[in-house]
């Protein structure tokens, strides 16, 4: 037995008829005859045994039956809409959707502004997340994300993916302003650091092994979920730990965080995966070489 299918044009008469209150301007408005769009009405009724307007008045009025099918109906017209634009964005070379992956050093307002940029020009659907340290690798290798900004990858990468260099980062030692290790000789010496709480932030990998930074043998950790958490916990005295100087400059001169050594410099990457490159991933990757950090 067939399945009984709804078809789109008589869904867009019942949209029409609601919108325009009669017969008459519904008609205009698809550009059919009165007598077209009622024939399209009875036989759509006819075929699923359902009564979708009641004409016992003077105007013809939707039964709750027609009500829920025009606004189910709307919900699959506006699919149709998306499928046929997603459809000729594919064919002019845009991807329908482009996933970008940020590791938390870089930074939310570095991504919107890539973001704003990219939306300027490209007619793709965007989405981002924040992943930590082999996370975001994890994600690029699997397929989860098309675009991954982040530093060197401290696992071993399939050949298929490309990784480009677009700019440094500065990883410094900070403490809230009240925080004693300020009063220590040399607080980056491993024996007077191991004494004071860290904060990391958890490695966002699923699969693979997860890395840490800047942890001591039995140093006591406290763990947050993201590069903000880091920041908030560190001006909150719960402890110490690297940041991005480019994130933290207004608490830098404001005095609320104080730093008290450089941890290193790392070198901040682009990296995808050579294949199906459509227009928005190659303007991503363009645009990150001029704006990144």
């Amino acid at each position: 037995m067939l399945k009984k299918t709804l078809p789109l044009d008589t869904l867009q008469i019942l949209d029409a008829l609601d919108r325009e209150g009669s017969f008459a301007t519904a008609a205009v408005r698809v550009n059919r005859s009165i007598s077209a769009i009622s024939y399209q009405i009875q036989k759509l009724e006819d075929e699923l045994d359902v009564l979708l307007l009641d004409r016992s008045g003077h105007r013809a009025t939707f039964t709750k039956a027609g009500e829920f099918l025009l606004d189910r109906g709307r919900l699959l017209l506006k699919a149709s809409d998306d499928t046929v634009s997603a459809l000729k964005e594919v064919a002019s070379g845009w991807e329908e959707t482009l996933s970008i992956s940020y590791d938390g050093i870089v930074g939310q307002e570095q991504i919107l502004k890539l973001v704003k940029i990219l939306s300027d020009t490209c007619i793709t659907q965007l989405k981002t997340k924040e992943e930590i340290l082999v996370g975001g690798w994890e994600a690029l290798i699997q397929e989860r994300t098309d675009i991954l900004i982040s530093s060197h990858p401290s696992i071993e990468l399939p050949g298929s993916i490309k990784v480009k260099k677009v700019g440094e980062i500065e990883m410094i030692w900070v403490a809230s302003n009240l925080s004693p290790i300020l009063s220590e000789l040399d607080p980056t010496n491993d024996v007077v650091r191991k004494q004071y709480k860290v904060v990391a932030v958890a490695d966002s990998a699923v699969d693979a092994p997860k890395a840490t930074k800047n942890i001591l043998y039995n140093q006591p950790v406290f763990t947050v979920g993201s590069m903000q958490d880091k920041l908030s916990a560190i001006k909150a005295n719960i402890g110490i730990g690297t940041l991005p100087r480019n994130l933290i400059k207004h608490e830098l001169n404001s005095g609320e965080l104080i730093e008290f050594g450089l941890a290193k410099k790392v070198d901040l990457v682009v990296a995808w995966k050579r294949a199906e490159m459509g227009k928005a991933k190659s303007l991503c990757i363009k645009t990150l070489e001029s704006i990144a950090v």
